[in-house]
């Protein structure tokens, strides 16, 4: 994808988030401001990191699994009031995938360009910083240069008349978990938007798609925080625990 030369917006224009095409700084947490308020090009960027320690900034919680605070509070805010106006319209939307029945692929509703901003300032720096010398990982996160982002919504219930027969049902339908699975990426960064009081409804880890002990390694459980993200590889098994109450996106 290329850069966008349109202009930026910030929340005080109040234009929607869908006509934004770059990231604001006040969206993003101190810490990672800097990505995102230098004049430097990407290529500038990307080659010097603007200074940034990425080790320092994110936590590795397991094998090649990171955490950090990403987002702010009212950028998740922000993000989920442009998915529930968006799907207020009753306008057909794509899914993420076959697994999630909740959920709307975000490139598709014009966020495209702010996040690839995103992947562009942040992610893809981060990934050669922290994989760069991590043998295979090194070559597949060097150029990333696309991205397939998505919300995905997980309830305790569904009161929805199509689907109210399934809540007591085993959950087959990405409402409330997922089942472990590998993506169809170099690199994942799932980051927690929030929304009402949740309870439950982690991130599990396994092992690596393709290693011999991919589905027997010992499991990594992280907890969901608002605007907080974690960074793995594609082929990093992962799943999403049953929600316990409440609402996630």
């Amino acid at each position: 994808l290329t850069a966008s030369t349109s202009p930026t917006c910030s929340p005080s224009t109040r234009r929607p988030l869908v006509l934004c095409n770059a990231i604001e700084p006040e969206w993003i947490v101190p810490a990672l401001r800097p990505c995102f308020t230098s004049s430097e090009d990407l290529k500038s960027i990307n080659n010097n990191y603007l200074t940034v320690d990425w080790a320092k900034l994110a936590t590795e919680i397991g094998p090649g699994i990171y955490s950090f605070d990403l987002f702010t509070p009212a950028f998740c805010d922000l993000f989920i009031a442009e998915v529930d106006a968006f799907e207020a319209t009753k306008l057909h939307c794509r899914r993420p995938n076959t697994m999630n029945r909740l959920g709307l692929v975000v490139n598709d509703i014009g966020l495209e360009p702010a996040l690839t901003d995103l992947l562009e300032r942040c992610m893809a720096p981060m990934c050669q910083a922290l994989y760069g010398s991590k043998e295979d990982a090194a070559m597949i996160t060097s150029a990333l240069d696309h991205h397939h982002s998505f919300a995905v919504r997980y309830r305790a219930t569904d009161s929805s008349a199509a689907t109210i027969q399934k809540i007591d049902d085993d959950d087959d339908d990405g409402t409330r978990g997922l089942d472990m699975h590998h993506d169809a990426s170099e690199a994942t960064l799932n980051i927690c938007l929030g929304r009402d009081s949740f309870t439950s409804g982690g991130l599990r880890f396994c092992g690596r798609f393709g290693d011999a002990n991919h589905r027997t390694s010992t499991q990594t459980i992280v907890s969901h925080v608002k605007g907080r993200a974690i960074l793995h590889l594609g082929r990093h098994r992962h799943g999403a625990d049953d929600i316990g109450s409440g609402e996630r996106i």
